[in-house]
C-alpha cells in the first residue's frame, strides 16, 4: 500500500468512505496508515512469540498481541482518514 501498487478496490485496504473519493485519496490515506499498522503488527508478533515462550502468562501476552494489532489498525485508520481528507479535490 505504501508504494501505491494496489489500486482502489472493494476488497483490500482500509474500508473507510474518505479513502474511496478518488485514487489520490486512496493512495494518500493508505500511505499515511502504513506506519501505525506496521507498529501494531510488530507488537502483535512479538507478543505472540511471548505467548509460546512464557506459557505461564500466555493470557496476558495474547491480550497484548490482540490489543497491539487493534490499536495499530485504529490509529492507522484515523491517520489515514485525516490524510485522505487533506487531499485537494
Amino acid at each position: 500500500m505504501r508504494i501505491g501498487r494496489i489500486p482502489r478496490n472493494p476488497y483490500i485496504g482500509i474500508r473507510m468512505p474518505a479513502f474511496f473519493i478518488s485514487d489520490e485519496t486512496w493512495r494518500a490515506g493508505h500511505r499515511a496508515a502504513v506506519l501505525p499498522c506496521i507498529c501494531g503488527a510488530v507488537v502483535g508478533i512479538i507478543a505472540s512469540v511471548l505467548v509460546i515462550a512464557v506459557p505461564t502468562s500466555a493470557n496476558v501476552w495474547f491480550a497484548v498481541a490482540a490489543g497491539g494489532v487493534l490499536v495499530g489498525v485504529i490509529i492507522g485508520a484515523v491517520v489515514g482518514i485525516r490524510a485522505a481528507e487533506n487531499v485537494s479535490p
